[in-house]
């Protein structure tokens, strides 16, 4: 079948009106043709017309309403894409890290951990117009991307002051863990307000992998920094 093409509400309207003048021209040939044998071939006319005026009607629905019946089933498929990849990541971080944690390991896993989320930079992904759809909504753009972008700064901050061994280390790696994590927040929640998923394109591996995999770093800094890293431990390599 060949694709719907959606119309604009003036197109509409003058379809709706063409299809009314129609139905006033069958009705008077039906008048003067109601004992001739013509009716027959009427009757097979409205048929048709009939089923005409429902393929364009279902060709009419605004655009706006066929982008939110089309987006949530995208909705349903990226919040389990979501859930799911931050449970797999948490399962993993669970069986296979935070069993050996230690004053000495843990502290040493906040590299890596920084490394990763100086990949954040990533984000700004979102104010490119080749990697997101038309219609992505501003709101949840600059915000998610810059606030990533940010995030990605603060990381390489914590992990200069980290190399150097230079004084402020920890509460660093703090302000890093608690943006990075609020950014996080504040991206779901703008990405579902402003019904982000329909329109996410190439970008959409961005919340469905990356995002569950910051979640559960971020999780993991938050268990060194209250559980294994003291202020007065000093250095952290």
């Amino acid at each position: 079948m060949p694709p719907r093409t959606v119309l604009d509400g003036n197109e509409c309207y003058r379809r709706k009106a063409f299809g009314c003048h129609q139905l006033a021209r069958r009705a008077r040939f039906y008048a003067a043709h109601w004992h001739s044998g013509e009716l027959e071939q009427w009757t097979h006319a409205k048929s048709v017309s009939t089923n005409l005026t429902a393929a364009s009607r279902s060709r009419c629905i605004p655009q706006r309403g066929r982008q939110q019946i089309e987006g949530a089933v995208m909705v349903s498929i990226l919040t389990v894409n979501l859930v799911l990849s931050t449970f797999l990541f948490w399962l993993i971080a669970r069986i296979y890290l935070m069993p050996r944690l230690s004053p000495i390991t843990a502290k040493a896993i906040v590299v890596p951990i920084l490394l990763l989320h100086m990949s954040r930079h990533l984000g700004l992904m979102f104010l490119s117009p080749g990697a997101t759809y038309p219609g992505l909504s501003q709101q949840f753009t600059y915000p998610a991307a810059l606030g990533d972008f940010i995030a990605a700064v603060l990381a390489a901050i914590s992990l200069l002051l980290i190399l150097k061994r230079l004084p402020g280390q920890r509460g660093m790696v703090w302000i890093f863990s608690l943006w990075g994590a609020a950014d996080l927040a504040v991206a779901i929640t703008l990405a579902t307000a402003y019904n982000a998923e329909p329109f996410m394109g190439a970008a959409y591996w961005i919340p469905a992998f990356w995002v569950p995999a910051l979640l559960v770093t971020h999780y993991i800094a938050f268990v060194i920094l209250v559980k294994h890293w003291r202020p007065e431990q000093g250095a952290i390599v």
